[in-house]
């Protein structure tokens, strides 16, 4: 006999994939500010370097379309999104060791609680669906 009540753990596990998809939108929004700082040096002439200034405008924004993207997929329950997530999140690693190293402490812990909450919601959820995606 089947119940009508999602089991208890199902819960969990679509809330546990929740956090991620929040960590993500987070990481959107500051890329996006990042992004909006190269656009005032650029418009305001503060760079020497436009041609680097532009790449790193473009580089950001692209950064935030993924994030946006991946988060909206993890927010709909899609497969697809988990192993990225995990990827971005293990690649952040050295960048909170190094903010850490550079006496960047609160910056570091910040990445580094990002990158935890991240895959830990990843390995903490169950994806649902059918596979193909959301």
């Amino acid at each position: 006999m089947s119940s009508s009540k999602p089991a208890r753990g199902a819960a969990t596990s679509a809330g546990a994939a929740l956090w991620s998809a929040l960590v993500l939108a987070i990481q959107a929004v500051v890329a996006v500010v990042a992004a909006g700082y190269w656009a005032v040096q650029i418009g305001s002439g503060g760079t020497d370097e436009v041609a680097r200034s532009v790449v790193e405008l473009v580089l950001f924004l692209l950064a935030a379309a993924g994030f946006v993207a991946l988060a909206r997929g993890l927010w709909r329950g899609g497969r697809w999104p988990r192993t990225p997530t995990v990827l971005w999140h293990v690649l952040l690693v050295p960048v909170g060791i190094s903010l850490w190293q550079s006496g960047e402490v609160v910056l570091a812990a910040l990445v580094l609680l990002g990158v935890t909450v991240a895959i830990a919601g990843i390995v903490l959820s169950r994806p649902h669906g059918s596979g193909a995606d959301a």
